[in-house]
C-alpha cells in the first residue's frame, strides 16, 4: 500500500511516473488540474474536487503532470489486489462493477468527490501520529476507511443498486437529489423542497434514501455538513465561521449535532485530533 500527499506550486510544469502492480489507485484532487495517463492511453483531465479510480489486473504505469505555477492539493492510494484480499476480504470480483478491472483493461471512474471522502482525505494529509509505527496503523486505518467509502460511493453514484440490496427505479432521480445535497448542503433544505427538485414524492424521496444511502434525507444532509466542518476545523478556520458555512442555524445547535456524532465539541476535538493526549513516541 502506497499514501502519496502532495500540495504546492510548481514553477514549472512538472510531472511523476510510477510503475504500479495490479491494483486499485485513487486519486483526490482537492485543489488545481491535473492530467493521468495510464501507459500510453488517452489522457484524462482531473479538475478540482473530483477523483479518479483506476482498476488494473496487470502491471501499469501512471503518470501525473502538473501545469507550472498552479497551485494543487492531492491525496493518492494505491492499494495492491492481494492487500485488499489480507486486509479487506475483498478480490476485484467483489468490488462495485465501476472498480471492478476488465480483463486485461482495467477500469477507470471519475466522478465529484463527496464531502465524506474530503473529510478522510483532510484526514490522511493532517494525521497526527509521530510515531512511525503509530502512524503506520492510523494511515492503515483511515485507508480502508476510504475504500469503504469508495465502494459505497460507487455503488450509490454509478448505480451499481447491486451492491446494496434490491433494485431502484427512482434510482437516478436519487443520484440527482443526493447531488444537490453535495453542491448546496449549506442552503435550507426541506423534504418537500428536494422532492420536488428530483421529481419525487416525499415518500418516494424519503423512502430511496433509506433504501439506496441507508438513513433519512435529513440524516444525508447532516453527515454531508459535518464532513464539510471537519475539513473546514483541519484548514484553520474559526468554529463559528465553520459553523455558519456549512448552513447550521446557530453555534449551539452546530455544537449539538457535533457532539452527538464524535462525542466532544469542535473545539475540543480539533485539540484531540492536533495534540492527542496519547503519544507513542514517548512509549
Amino acid at each position: 500500500m502506497h499514501v502519496c500527499c502532495l500540495r504546492g506550486r510548481p514553477g514549472s510544469d512538472w510531472a511523476f511516473r510510477a510503475r504500479c502492480d495490479p491494483a486499485l489507485s485513487i486519486s483526490l484532487l482537492l485543489e488545481g488540474r491535473i492530467q493521468i495517463t495510464i501507459d500510453d492511453g488517452v489522457p484524462r483531465m482531473l479538475e478540482s474536487g473530483h477523483t479518479l479510480w483506476v482498476a488494473m489486473d496487470r502491471g501499469h504505469t501512471i503518470t501525473h503532470e502538473w501545469q507550472g505555477r498552479t497551485a494543487f492539493h492531492m491525496v493518492h492510494i494505491h492499494v495492491g489486489f492481494h492487500l485488499l484480499q489480507d486486509l479487506a476480504g475483498l478480490d476485484p470480483a467483489g468490488l462495485p462493477a465501476c472498480l471492478r478491472p476488465s480483463a486485461g483493461m482495467g477500469q477507470q471512474t471519475s466522478i465529484m468527490i463527496s464531502r465524506h471522502l474530503q473529510r478522510i482525505a483532510a484526514e490522511i494529509g493532517q494525521c497526527p501520529c509521530r510515531h512511525p509505527r503509530a502512524r503506520s496503523i492510523c494511515l492503515h486505518g483511515k485507508v480502508l476507511e476510504l475504500l469503504a467509502a469508495v465502494i459505497e460511493h460507487g455503488a450509490q453514484v454509478v448505480g451499481d443498486v447491486s451492491m446494496h440490496g434490491g433494485g431502484c427505479t427512482d434510482h437516478h432521480s436519487l443520484m440527482r437529489a443526493r447531488a444537490l445535497l453535495e453542491r448546496h448542503g449549506d442552503e435550507a433544505w426541506s423534504v418537500p423542497a428536494l422532492a420536488r427538485a428530483v421529481g419525487l414524492n416525499e415518500k418516494q424521496l424519503q423512502a430511496g434514501f433509506r433504501g439506496v444511502y441507508g438513513m433519512t434525507v435529513h440524516g444525508y444532509l447532516t453527515r454531508i455538513r459535518l464532513d464539510q466542518a471537519i475539513g473546514m476545523l483541519l484548514a484553520g478556520c474559526s468554529v463559528t465561521e465553520t459553523a455558519q458555512a456549512v448552513g447550521f442555524a446557530n453555534l449551539s445547535h452546530f455544537s449539538k449535532v457535533f457532539r452527538l456524532r464524535h462525542g466532544m465539541s469542535p473545539r475540543s476535538w480539533l485539540r484531540e485530533f492536533r495534540n492527542p493526549r496519547f503519544d507513542p513516541s514517548s512509549g
